[in-house]
């Protein structure tokens, strides 16, 4: 009877050892979580952010005749976003002015384009000396007032090689990200993600601004120049060099 009263008892204890609830582990600190991308630049139609930048790209209207409709271009480029900030002349930019194009039934419109390259070693040659191979192309103003958004539609470059032709094909990619237009400027900025070729170190931009499709202002551009029967020759510029700053987190 003992031996069977001292096997219960062992039993007992070996259930309570082995119900004992554990120490629970000492809470560990939480990992430092991983900083966050804050872009600089606030798109809100000014240009005060691109005041204390690194290698802000400034471009101002030279003493030209002809393509004066812009005023200003500002850029600044990360490794996540392209911001561009430009002004345009109100007393040169008509917002009340017919497209005159079937495709947009006569509705007024500011067209507003933004081009991109890698290299520039194929593209476009109507605006630039360095041919570019990457259109963005939207709509500053619609029926005489600023668009809610600069949204446009992107499209690559479809020639086999440079030329002044307008030769694009439309891709399925969204560029901008975010935009602001106001009475006579807009910002935006474009992902560098989503540009079709990939940008490193710098990326050459430009814009221009149109009436009926004909463009009043091109940035960057170059003295005017005259011929020698003394008629003014429209001044070509290289397209604009943009440093990417390294993102500093």
């Amino acid at each position: 009877m003992k031996k069977f009263q001292f096997a219960v008892l062992a039993l007992a204890a070996v259930a309570f050892i082995a119900c004992k609830p554990k120490d629970d582990p000492k809470p560990q600190p939480d990992p430092d979580p991983e900083p966050e991308y804050v872009s600089p630049v606030t798109i809100d139609g000014s240009d005060a952010d691109y005041a204390n930048l690194p290698n802000v790209f400034v471009c101002n209207r030279p003493a030209v005749t002809e393509y004066m409709g812009l005023k200003v271009m500002k850029v600044y480029a990360d490794e996540v976003y392209i911001n561009i900030y430009a002004e345009f002349d109100r007393d040169i930019i008509d917002v009340n002015e017919n497209l005159a194009d079937d495709e947009f039934g006569g509705a007024p419109g500011v067209p507003f384009h933004v081009y991109f390259t890698k290299d520039g070693s194929n593209g476009y040659t109507g605006q630039w000396n360095t041919p570019c191979g990457t259109l963005a192309e939207g709509f500053l103003f619609e029926a005489g007032q600023p668009a809610e958004a600069y949204s446009p539609s992107a499209f690559s470059w479809a020639g086999e090689e440079p030329s002044g032709d307008w030769l694009w094909n439309e891709i399925s990619t969204q560029l901008v990200d975010a935009s602001k237009i106001t009475a006579n400027t807009v910002e935006f900025r474009v992902m560098v993600e989503n540009l079709p070729f990939k940008a490193e170190g710098t990326v050459y931009v430009g814009i221009d601004i149109q009436k009926g499709w004909d463009s009043v202002g091109i940035m960057p551009r170059g003295e005017d120049t005259t011929d020698e029967d003394g008629a003014t020759v429209p001044g070509v510029a290289d397209m604009a060099l943009v440093t990417i700053n390294a993102v500093e987190l």
